[in-house]
């Protein structure tokens, strides 16, 4: 069977602060040296169960979510396990956008980019469970991370000038809200919009590693069927049967001309069909502007879709 919790270690380093250099900057981490205690705990509205410890590891509990197809199951049947996994791994990194909006919202800074697979989770039984930390220490050289010289503080205060000589330092409120921000999106009841933040997530990651014509296509996927999302709740509310056939350029004029998209990303989406179209048909070199311009239009109509308000640039990750 599934285990109930799984865990990852946070890709932007430790959780464990230089005293002396944070009492330097004026700071006072409420933390102690045991690498097990953690830093923060909530139990989200979606019966999510999460927890931080201050060495990076991020603990989620699945046992009481209701999102379909997160919770444990008493099986052996590989598919279920399958899927159970998959729609675990959707939250994690539908998580992992909304640090990086939080983190941009913070800093003003993009932090490099991270893709939660598989060969990243620790599987525990229980997020308080003695056993875990033995479990952990097994096999954290197993993990196929980045570990940086990150920091987080829990003091709630910090100045500009403060933030520029700390630089990797971060209050644990901005994971707060991380955590805030993808309860809302789980509270939303649809499967898709989790597959879709995991989609957008890995063309963040591809985009940051420099493979542009994959950061394109899981972009394109994205945009292509959120605008038939879009069409066919404009259908609905107009109660107008929706065409499930009709082609994404039909699907842009009739939602642009209703006003349901902006002059702007009208612009924007005629470009990326361009690019989309030329390196598909005439293997037209995809660069770093094109690939961009396709992850942010994705961005937009994600967080015009699902009402979210992800500030996230696609941009190459702050390092």
């Amino acid at each position: 069977m599934s285990t109930p919790a799984l865990a990852y270690l946070y890709p932007w380093g430790t959780i464990t602060p230089q005293h002396k250099f944070l009492s330097d900057l004026g700071l006072s981490p409420q933390i102690t040296e045991n690498w097990d205690v953690h830093i923060y705990e909530k139990h989200l509205e979606s019966g999510l169960h999460v927890k931080i410890l201050h060495t990076g590891l991020f603990m989620f509990d699945f046992s009481n979510c209701f999102v379909e197809g997160a919770k444990s199951e008493q099986t052996d049947d590989l598919e279920t396990l399958e899927r159970i996994l998959s729609e675990r791994l959707y939250i994690f990194n539908a998580h992992l956008l909304c640090c990086y909006s939080e983190l941009k919202k913070f800093t003003n800074l993009d932090r490099q980019k991270h893709y939660v697979q598989r060969n990243h989770l620790l599987n525990i039984s229980d997020i308080n469970t003695p056993d875990l930390f033995q479990t952990i220490d097994r096999d954290y050289r197993h993990l196929d991370l980045k570990i940086n010289n990150t920091k987080l503080y829990t003091s709630t205060s910090i100045t500009s000038e403060q933030l520029t000589l700390a630089k990797g330092f971060y209050p644990i409120a901005v994971f707060e809200e991380s955590f805030l921000s993808l309860d809302k999106l789980l509270r939303l009841n649809e499967p898709e919009a989790l597959q879709l933040a995991d989609l957008l997530a890995f063309s963040l990651y591809e985009l940051d590693n420099h493979r542009y014509h994959t950061a394109l296509i899981q972009a394109w996927a994205i945009i292509e069927k959120i605008l038939k999302n879009l069409h066919k709740k404009h259908c609905k509310l107009n109660n107008v049967e929706a065409n499930p056939k009709i082609k994404i350029s039909q699907a842009i004029k009739i939602l642009y001309s209703r006003d349901q998209l902006s002059a702007s990303i009208n612009q924007d989406l005629s470009k990326v069909r361009e690019i989309r179209n030329d390196w598909i048909h005439q293997l037209k070199a995809i660069n770093y502007q094109d690939a961009q311009l396709c992850v942010k239009t994705a961005i937009q109509l994600f967080n015009q879709c699902y009402e979210t308000n992800l500030q996230i640039d696609p941009c190459l990750g702050w390092y």
